[in-house]
């Protein structure tokens, strides 16, 4: 390691580089070669194959923190103004919160790669969160590689592409960076360059109303603190992450405005809860504290609304054991056994909806059951109940978020039930824009964003259109709209509660609302 680290000194120092880019870094959880498995030993007393899964995961997260660590150390005693990062800005949900919390720690700031668009807003949410800086990386260049001999490398990337890329991550609070493969003589590619230039010309003409911007948000999905002695999220496999990206993909597509809440070192951090926020969802799997638990009971009593799944509703640690808290006016008996039924049946707009398990067995005290679901053998049980808490409510789903996949017509009135009507809605094409609203002091900063891959008219190709805006006024109270960078103000027509706006988002476009 040594012999490398004196290498990367004439990098660091000589041809003065700015800092060091750590590509995805891993280790294995179980490997055979003599160097880790004398550390193995060394650590643990025993060799890697008599231990078990979770010795191996938490010897091989340590092992990769540490090596950060060591690297980090290195470049900053060589070259002080040095930065550090690593690619992959790991989430307490997905890669477990020992490896997230560990990671954090050493970086100077976060960057993940975002070159599909699903991707950039699968990740938003997340990513706009981090308490450090954080960028996202689209490749420009058809390649990551030049074959030797050969001259720069192209793109197949449109203008269109890199304007959507830079409205998602620089509208989304996120920095970008574009990378090239430049030729082997250092030559650049000019039709690359351009689009770059495209990106620049986009951020330099709305930098103003980007810089010290926060998330607009109506709905916290509170997920309480990570705990550095965890190697995976409470409550089950690596895999809350993806649950809780489903969770936000869903809200999005039915007008709502998520954010994450959730303590990491680091990485994340609430203190109290956002403003805007008129919902706080619980999910399955959380790690609530004593201190976030009378967050939540504060919000309740103040009015506000609260829904929790499955083990949520005990607002504490998810373990194996269901409970709920006194708060959702029921008595938990556990879990169902599974081996009595497969499926939860319900009615639904006439037709039969199938849910899946698992499912928590509740007795109503002093809420009110709102859904019922048949199980076969068991008879009608409560789905969603509800119960008054003071001057708000707290509504329990006894069935987990990931439930919900085969019937997102139910998940839909859920939201609507628990949280009330959606922020924006665009009757045109309806899930073809992706929209976020950025808070800068007393202005929203909203940007409405096109999908590319959506096709119609003649040829069955890409086409802007005229669409219809509507923003919640109980949400999102402004009088003047101005679209960017124009700087062209807009009519605004009233509708019941909504304020209404006539908009060509070609490829995206960006708006300041004020009162």
């Amino acid at each position: 390691m040594k012999r490398h680290f004196s290498k990367s000194t004439k990098l660091l120092v000589d041809y003065d580089v700015d800092g060091i880019w750590l590509d995805v870094p891993n280790y294995s959880t179980f490997s055979l070669d003599p160097w880790t498995q004398a550390a193995f030993r060394k650590q643990y007393g025993k060799t890697a194959e008599d231990s078990t899964p979770e010795e191996r995961r938490r010897f091989a997260v340590d092992s990769v923190v540490n090596w950060t660590q060591e690297i980090a150390s290195y470049v900053r005693n060589s070259k002080p103004s040095a930065v550090v990062t690593y690619n992959g800005a790991s989430d307490p949900l997905s890669s477990g919160p020992r490896l997230a919390i560990g990671m954090a720690r050493f970086v100077d700031y976060f960057s993940e790669e975002l070159h599909d668009p699903r991707a950039q807003q699968d990740n938003l949410s997340r990513l706009s969160q981090y308490v450090k800086p954080v960028e996202g990386g689209y490749l420009v260049s058809d390649d990551w590689f030049t074959p030797l001999g050969n001259g720069p490398l192209k793109t197949n990337q449109s203008e269109d592409q890199i304007t959507r890329a830079a409205a998602m991550m620089f509208g989304g609070g996120l920095n970008l960076y574009l990378a090239l493969a430049l030729g082997h003589d250092g030559t650049t590619d000019r039709g690359s360059i351009d689009l770059l230039r495209t990106a620049g010309k986009w951020l330099k003409e709305r930098r103003e109303y980007l810089e010290s911007t926060a998330n607009f948000g109506d709905v916290g999905i509170v997920l309480g603190t990570a705990d550095l002695n965890d190697l995976v999220w409470p409550g089950g496999p690596l895999s809350s992450g993806q649950e809780i990206v489903a969770q936000e993909t869903s809200l999005r597509k039915a007008g709502y405005l998520p954010v994450r809440l959730l303590n990491s070192l680091n990485q994340q951090r609430w203190d109290e809860i956002p403003a805007a926020v008129r919902t706080l969802i619980i999910p399955d799997r959380v790690n609530l504290s004593a201190a976030e638990r009378d967050q939540v009971r504060s919000f309740l009593q103040r009015g506000g609304k609260v829904l929790a799944f499955g083990r949520g509703a005990g607002l504490a640690r998810s373990d194996a054991t269901p409970k709920a808290h006194e708060a959702f006016g029921v008595t938990s008996a556990g879990y169902l056994d599974s081996a009595a039924y497969e499926g939860i049946r319900i009615e639904w707009k006439g037709k039969p909806v199938s849910l899946k398990p698992p499912l928590v067995l509740v007795r109503p005290k002093s809420a009110d059951v709102l859904l019922w679901g048949h199980v076969q053998t068991e008879g009608s049980l409560p789905i969603l109940a509800s119960n008054r808490v003071g001057s708000g409510t707290a509504y329990f789903s006894t069935l987990t978020e990931s439930a919900f996949s085969e019937g997102p017509d139910v998940l839909t009135y859920l939201w609507k039930e628990a949280i009330g009507e959606p922020v924006w809605r665009i009757d045109e094409d309806p899930g073809r824009y992706f929209v976020i609203l950025r808070q800068q002091k007393a202005r929203i900063v909203a940007h409405i964003i096109d999908d590319l891959t959506w096709n119609g008219g003649p040829m069955a190709r890409y086409r802007p259109q005229y669409v219809h805006l509507h923003l919640n006024s109980g949400v999102v109270p402004f009088q003047n709209a101005t679209i960017l960078p124009d700087k062209q103000t807009i009519p605004v027509t009233t509708g019941g509660s909504w304020r209404v706006l006539e908009l060509y988002p070609n490829v995206e476009i960006t708006l300041v609302l004020e009162k």
